[in-house]
């Protein structure tokens, strides 16, 4: 999920063609009020997250949560954006000082996932970009490392950023 205008997204620039992501496969627009909404379904291995460890992130935990950023967008977005985008993706010292530096701020709430003592998954939720939800909360970010999808750590942390009330998707990621 997610925009990529955020520190916690995939970092600007231009794929093979020219064209920047968000651009070429057009983004698309979820709004839907979300906040209070039941989460209706979800398939977790029971017993898979025990041991989970969900928390608020530290300064400097920040690398290995956008390196775990970057792997699930390797896996996840494959087919949705250009393979030859994703095989580029780095963490570089400029990206992660731009991270730093928006966490520094403090207005977004970043949270990790660990199993184990190992990032599995990330969150990031702040104020709403949308002109129409002044003093509302986004989700910017929510990825899981395909290691750990359908074991409920997207669950918790979907449930440890609420409330917000938008988010935004790339299409073909709905």
């Amino acid at each position: 999920l997610g925009a990529t205008e955020h520190p916690v997204q995939v970092p600007r620039g231009d794929p093979p063609g020219g064209q920047r992501v968000g651009e070429a496969l057009g983004r698309q627009r979820h709004a839907a009020r979300l906040a209070g909404r039941e989460l209706l379904h979800a398939v977790i291995q029971p017993g898979h997250a025990d041991g989970m460890e969900v928390r608020a992130a530290r300064r400097d935990e920040l690398r290995a949560l956008h390196e775990a950023r970057i792997a699930t967008w390797r896996r996840a977005y494959r087919g949705v954006v250009p393979d030859e985008y994703l095989d580029e993706l780095t963490l570089t010292d400029e990206v992660l000082a731009k991270v730093q530096a928006r966490y520094d701020e403090g207005t977004a709430q970043t949270v990790g996932a660990w199993d184990a003592g190992t990032v599995v998954g990330m969150a990031v939720a702040g104020p709403c970009r949308d002109e129409d939800r002044e003093g509302e909360r986004e989700l910017y970010a929510l990825y899981v490392l395909p290691s750990h999808w359908g074991t409920g750590t997207g669950l918790l942390l979907w449930q440890t950023v609420q409330p917000f009330s938008s988010l935004w998707v790339l299409e073909g990621n709905t």
